[in-house]
């Protein structure tokens, strides 16, 4: 059977003003993201920073939450990706969150590039000091733009998302990857769609005055073309080391055989139908052949 698909658009970043530079009016305070032009605010109220406006909290290079160049020009956007119990009411689902649409919707079955870049607010010497870090800033694709003040539970899942905690403050790490579509998305969604525990918070200022992880986030990018978005490291890449998969369907074991002796350790993730994570397995290097209890999960 010969399959005919859509013939794939390229050369372009679906994201406009992806790099923030394009603002309706200079930021002079926090949550005012959607003055980066066409930039909307999703949930509670993210940080639009730009070196228009120097010397106020929400500048560039330095600003409330530390000091940082912008990766591209001079302008960045800025979330909290994690609060701590008892700092703000239902803490799990007090995440910044922001997005806007497309150039053009995805294509189902077309696979795009995507990319993002990040830097966590840590150990700066500004007003704001935060206290932690963490793992799952990404992107999701939607239809439409979420009620910003009616945040959505985690739904631990996302088409690209920051594997670890990142420490490091001087440069900014690039996340990228590859997304293939189920439907025809047209809107992007940036935040932490994790849980607590599946965003692996990291203490590392005990003595900041803000219990929270924030980041901030540049470049961000989608394509159907290889070449326009950035390539960098930050999330594990699929990569096949499954030689075989029993019993196909399983109901309360399922065994991996692996293709090699496992250099470095890795997580097995699994996902159901809707593609909701379920289950995260670690496994230690060594390993040839994996048996994951299904015990206790749904059907599905």
């Amino acid at each position: 059977m010969l399959c005919i698909l859509p013939e794939a658009v390229g050369g372009q970043n679906l994201v406009a003003n992806g790099s923030f530079e394009d603002y309706s009016i200079c930021p002079d305070n926090g949550g005012q993201l959607d003055y980066a032009i066409g930039w909307e605010v999703n949930a509670y109220t993210p940080e639009y920073f730009n070196a228009c406006a120097s010397g106020s909290e929400v500048g560039v290079p330095t600003n409330i939450y530390g000091h940082q160049e912008a990766a591209t020009g001079v302008a960045y956007a800025g979330i909290i990706t994690y609060s701590e119990d008892g700092l703000v009411p239902e803490p799990e689902l007090h995440r910044e969150h922001f997005g806007r649409y497309l150039s053009e919707p995805l294509a189902p079955g077309i696979p795009v590039h995507l990319s993002f870049k990040v830097s966590p607010a840590l150990f700066g010497q500004s007003i704001v000091t935060t206290k932690w870090t963490c793992r799952g800033v990404g992107m999701r694709f939607t239809m439409g733009p979420l009620d910003p003040w009616n945040p959505l539970p985690p739904t631990n899942s996302a088409a690209l998302y920051l594997e670890w905690p990142v420490l490091d403050t001087s440069a900014w790490l690039t996340v990228s990857g590859t997304f293939v579509p189920d439907s025809a998305y047209e809107y992007i969604i940036i935040g932490n769609f994790f849980s607590d525990s599946l965003s692996t918070p990291a203490l590392v200022d005990s003595t900041g005055n803000f219990g929270v992880a924030y980041t901030y986030i540049d470049d961000i990018c989608v394509s159907v073309d290889p070449g326009v978005c950035d390539v960098g490291s930050g999330l594990t890449e699929s990569v096949n080391l499954i030689n075989d998969i029993w019993p196909n369907p399983a109901t309360d074991l399922v065994s991996i055989e692996l293709k090699g002796s496992l250099v470095s350790p890795l997580i097995v993730e699994l996902f159901d139908a809707t593609g909701i994570l379920v289950m995260r397995v670690p496994v230690q290097s060594g390993c040839t052949q994996l048996s994951i209890s299904l015990a206790g999960l749904p059907v599905g």
